[in-house]
């Protein structure tokens, strides 16, 4: 049986507006401006929800947000497999990285590797609208968590010939306090160094990046970036919106279908998905938090996104 495809204008139609600047999911972005996506898909058979049962819905969602670069996180051996990235590598370029060159550098023994020490966030580029000059990942601590990561790429736009750098990451985890939050901010750090280290080659330019960061907008690793010239695009765009990132577990409904909770405005902690870009060298056109059923119930975060323009 074919599948039956949504296209931007069908999702624009059914979408109610969740940003400001005129932005209603699905809704092209402006001309000259690009469109950046960070979705944390929720691991392949993590608490027993298969890949298969939400690749489909995953594919869809992405084809109707109909981003320009993607940042992935919990993208994990049984997602790679599944036809989420096989469909999707019809429209967009997929940088994974050299894993085993990146494992080694974190301290892994490759004698022992195990099938899930793979790049769990991906990041992927329409190929239609830009080339890639460069890209490399890094783990952050493989000894304390294999799955956290960084990729980044440098990429050009085909049509005006503006380069930037963008990055897909997924930070520590836990919620302990200070503790916790030493780790992020280390993971910070690391992007620090490493975009510090491209710059060097391919000059000063404009960043654009984020994931899964697993803090508020509030915390101390967050702070670390505004401090070295970031800004958070929900920040600037849509500070009163109460929609949270993370919107809790998904569970089987009577069906046995994969579901998921609508997120409690009242917790604006869990806003912990995160994009962020250098200051003064982008404009900030749009923010959305993707919170229609059919990306609800794909994962425990629904899809973030905003346009941006150089």
């Amino acid at each position: 049986m074919k599948r039956r495809m949504i296209t931007r204008r069908a999702w624009t139609a059914a979408a109610t507006m969740v940003a400001l600047a005129g932005l209603c999911r699905g809704e092209a972005p402006a001309a000259g401006s690009f469109r950046f996506l960070t979705f944390n898909i929720f691991g392949a058979g993590y608490s027993g929800f298969k890949a298969e049962e939400r690749e489909d819905r995953a594919i869809d969602v992405v084809r109707g947000i109909a981003p320009d670069i993607i940042s992935w996180q919990e993208v994990n051996a049984g997602w790679w497999n599944s036809k989420l990235f096989k469909a999707l590598a019809e429209e967009f370029t997929i940088v994974r990285g050299d894993e085993d060159e990146a494992l080694v550098r974190a301290g892994a023994d490759l004698s022992q590797r195990k099938a899930n020490w793979v790049n769990h966030e991906p990041l992927m580029f329409r190929t239609a609208r830009f080339a890639m000059l460069d890209h490399g990942r890094d783990f952050y601590h493989i000894s304390l968590q294999f799955e956290k990561s960084l990729t980044w790429a440098v990429l050009e736009d085909k049509t005006s010939g503006k380069r930037l750098i963008a990055f897909a990451t997924h930070f520590w985890w836990q919620h302990n306090g200070k503790e916790s939050d030493a780790i992020r901010e280390l993971n910070v750090r690391h992007i620090l160094w490493r975009l510090a280290d491209v710059r060097r080659k391919w000059g000063d330019l404009p960043v654009v990046g984020g994931g899964d960061l697993n803090c508020a907008a509030d915390s101390m690793p967050l702070k670390t970036f505004r401090q070295n010239g970031f800004v958070n695009v929900r920040e600037i765009l849509a500070p009163e919106l109460k929609t949270p990132t993370w919107h809790g577990h998904v569970f089987r409904d009577a069906q046995g279908k994969c579901r998921g909770l609508d997120g409690d405005p009242a917790k604006k902690h869990r806003t912990i998905d995160h994009i962020f870009f250098t200051k003064g060298r982008f404009t900030p056109l749009a923010y959305a938090v993707e919170t229609r059923p059919e990306a609800r119930d794909i994962s425990d975060h629904y899809p973030v996104y905003a346009d941006l323009a150089l």
